[in-house]
């Protein structure tokens, strides 16, 4: 069983929203550079789009510069984080009906540990955390490789596997994998995930949504 983390098992920035680390984030590097960044409102208020874009926009030299930053930003986040109802259950479920557990997380690996220590759940994964490369936003989800990552230290093949995420990138990353995919959404982007699986470009046949909230 592989989980994205932020969403399935948490909400990391619930205790220090993603719009303040975003901006924080972009502040530092645009200080840092003297340019700004011209990005979208709803990439400006996402961390991990910031990091994406950073390099293109501002120079690959700033690459591990803005993920120093983010990583400091998600770790203090991960110590307010909000559990997902049901997050920690499907870990200790998954785990106690014999099954392998990785987290592949685009947020930092450091981020995810300190999230898995401070509730207890770290023995259920072990070593199975795969976290964002460092310095490489590029290779984030939806790239597969850190779903093949996740794969290779739980030793089991992509038809022997399933991921729980919630974003599209989840489900692309997933597909591009091999891997089936249960599509985690609250109501907000319940019916817009669906509209994407069933009836959008993806056209995943393993894969399966679920609604909460």
């Amino acid at each position: 069983m592989l989980f994205d983390f932020d969403g399935p098992v948490c909400s990391v920035f619930a205790g220090f929203p993603a719009p303040t680390v975003a901006y924080r984030l972009r502040m530092s590097l645009e200080e840092r550079t003297g340019k700004r960044l011209d990005l979208t409102p709803s990439q400006a208020e996402d961390p991990l789009e910031v990091l994406r874009l950073a390099p293109t926009l501002l120079g690959l030299d700033l690459a591990r510069v803005a993920d120093d930053l983010l990583t400091t930003a998600e770790t203090t986040a991960a110590d307010s984080a909000s559990p997902t109802p049901g997050g920690d259950s499907s870990l200790r479920a998954s785990a106690a009906t014999g099954r392998r557990v990785a987290i592949v997380s685009n947020n930092s690996g450091a981020a995810v540990l300190e999230y898995l220590r401070k509730y207890n759940l770290l023995h259920l994964v072990g070593d199975a955390v795969v976290g964002r490369a460092y310095g490489k936003p590029h290779l984030m989800k939806p790239d597969p490789r850190p779903i093949e990552a996740a794969l290779r230290l739980l030793g089991v093949e992509p038809n022997a596997a399933v991921l729980v995420g919630d974003p599209v990138t989840d489900i692309e990353a997933s597909r591009a994998a091999g891997v089936a995919c249960i599509g985690y959404a609250n109501k907000g982007v319940f019916e817009v995930n669906r509209a994407w699986l069933v009836g959008g470009p993806l056209g995943c046949s393993r894969s399966v949504i679920v609604g909460v909230g």
